[in-house]
């Protein structure tokens, strides 16, 4: 009897540490897919002179770092895109959802597409932290 109350009050202690330690841990939130849609949905017509239709946008991982005094994450994504006509696409990080015409010169940084296929294009976007929200860091690749 002695014992099975002792094993109670153990019980309850943890749990009350527990609980008080968990509502002292706050988890900071980090930008997701959604952040970084809209800047997508801007730089992937515009720079693609509309030979690329964004189909989704997919987060593949991250990581925090700091710039200065602030705190500041880069999103690793892959956009899905789907060719709106025959063209030569990039991947490349320099000018983000680059293409060209069809029969242009096909090198090391662009591939032939047909329309209607779908390419994957990584990238990644750097956020930092003002206040209590992420903002986007202005990136020329993306102009």
């Amino acid at each position: 009897m002695i014992w099975k109350a002792m094993v109670t009050v153990v019980w309850v202690a943890a749990s009350a540490t527990l609980m008080c330690c968990s509502e002292a841990i706050q988890v900071q939130s980090e930008p997701g897919a959604a952040d970084a849609q809209a800047l997508v949905q801007e730089a992937l017509p515009r720079n693609s002179e509309g030979r690329l239709k964004l189909i989704s946008v997919t987060k593949t991982g991250g990581r925090r770092f700091k710039i200065a005094d602030m705190d500041a994450y880069e999103l690793w994504y892959n956009v899905t895109a789907e060719l709106t006509q025959d063209a030569l696409w990039s991947p490349s990080p320099s000018r983000r959802f680059s293409t060209m015409p069809a029969g242009s010169k096909e090198g090391f940084l662009f591939h032939a597409g047909k329309a209607g296929e779908q390419v994957t294009i990584p990238g990644t976007v750097t956020f930092v932290k003002d206040k209590d929200d992420w903002k986007i860091q202005p990136d020329d690749r993306y102009q």
